[in-house]
């Protein structure tokens, strides 16, 4: 059977309609927040924090959380994956300078000294 009309290119034209939608919406995020990491480096709302980097585990209420940790700067890490990783890699106990960012105590980035 041979089908005639549009029926097609309404279907694609509202896929792509939907996808272009929700493309635009990602593009506005990851733009927001570019400009935002901008905005924090420019105005010097970065602080170094020297120290030696530790991995640990903590028990919470039934669940264990881990964390890695700077000079009394601690940040969880959500995937085991993640925290096996680091372990295996041996940077427990290794000199780094961690940058945060002041309002939200974000990570920026990470020097390892050598």
């Amino acid at each position: 059977m041979v089908r005639t009309g549009a029926f097609g290119i309404r279907s694609l034209s509202a896929y792509v309609g939907v996808t272009v939608f929700f493309g635009l919406i990602l593009w506005g995020f990851v733009f927001h927040r570019r400009l935002q990491m901008r905005r924090t480096l420019r105005e010097g709302k970065t602080y170094p924090v020297k120290g030696k980097i530790q991995l640990f585990t903590m028990r919470h209420e039934k669940l264990l959380h881990r964390y890695f940790c700077i000079d009394d700067h601690r940040f969880q890490i959500e995937r085991y994956s993640h925290f096996e990783l680091l372990q295996q890699s041996g940077l427990a106990g290794q000199e780094a300078i961690m940058y945060v960012s002041t309002p939200r105590k974000a990570v920026q980035s990470v020097e390892l000294k050598t």
